[in-house]
């Protein structure tokens, strides 16, 4: 029952030490760390290897170039499947975990078979029992995702395993048989929407996807976005094109009715903000135009 847990850094030394210090302290369940470094520069990469240099569970990769969420995270998937792991975690580098955060999650999908997708109770880094989310649903009609339980204090009314429509991709866990059934993630969507694909192809597979309340992580929301000196621009550009690429993957004929208006509104309303007319307008027909797959094979 081998799990690894992968960390994606880019440009971002201070949140990945922080998230590799609450590692350490951390229960591994006698799995490993993949850290993929997504093509950073000024030698942040080489700064944060020579510190943990001594902690032999993590294992390094260096990306040439910045491959995105869905690229970035997909070498370290074939990574840890090729060292045996059984179970694979996705960890955003800007959050914290739990000393126990990944037993919890290693039991429940050892126990049930059928579930192939879990995610833990995940907080805001800066409200520490505030919830960001306990698992995520959306609306087909509208094209609109969201988290349940968002802003909400943790007094145990979500202690209970439920099923999602989907969960963040800031900490995910997939069973091995679960990845060799519905491959990777799809490398089309680059960053943003990508985990929401990812659990709808885990359902249409037969998989279940489950929010699990045995494991607790703290997020700090968006931080990498943050670095880039074109932050806004390269969400507005993600969202209006991935929506459209998951619309055109998951929806059927009816709900673009619902989605297409309501989407093409919030675009005309976007719009208005300067220096953004060129960059919905290049994502939504972007959207519309790039080739559709059902997810980067193994």
């Amino acid at each position: 029952m081998t799990p690894a847990v992968i960390i994606l850094n880019w440009n971002n030394f201070d949140d990945t030490d922080e998230c590799l210090s609450s590692l350490y302290k951390a229960d591994l369940c006698g799995g490993f760390i993949v850290l993929v470094d997504n093509g950073s520069q000024d030698g942040l990469y080489e700064k944060l290897r020579e510190k943990w240099s001594y902690w032999k569970a993590i294992h390094w990769i260096k990306n040439k170039e910045n491959l995105g969420f869905a690229g970035g995270n997909n070498v370290g998937i074939r990574y840890a499947l090729s060292k045996g792991a059984e179970y694979v975690m996705l960890l955003n580098n800007d959050t914290v975990v739990a000393p126990n955060f990944l037993e919890g999650l290693i039991k429940f999908l050892s126990k049930h078979t059928n579930v192939g997708i879990v995610a833990p109770k995940i907080f805001y880094y800066s409200k520490p029992n505030i919830f960001q989310t306990v698992g995520d649903k959306i609306d087909l009609w509208t094209g609109r995702f969201g988290p349940i339980g968002e802003g909400e204090q943790d007094i145990g009314q979500y202690n209970k395993p439920m099923e999602r429509d989907y969960v963040t991709g800031a900490a995910i866990m997939i069973s091995r048989n679960c990845l060799k059934k519905i491959g990777l993630l799809d490398e089309a969507f680059f960053s943003y929407v990508e985990e929401v694909d990812w659990c709808l192809r885990a359902k249409k597979a037969g998989f279940r996807v489950m929010y699990v309340p045995y494991s607790k992580v703290w997020h700090k929301v968006s931080r990498s976005i943050c670095n880039l000196n074109d932050g806004n621009s390269f969400q507005l550009y993600y969202t209006f094109r991935n929506k459209i690429i998951f619309m055109r993957k998951h929806a059927r004929f009816f709900h673009w009715f619902g989605f297409l208006p309501l989407h093409l509104y919030r675009a005309l309303k976007t719009i208005t903000r300067p220096g953004t007319f060129k960059i919905i307008i290049k994502g939504i027909i972007e959207g519309f135009t790039v080739p559709i797959n059902q997810g980067t094979k193994l």
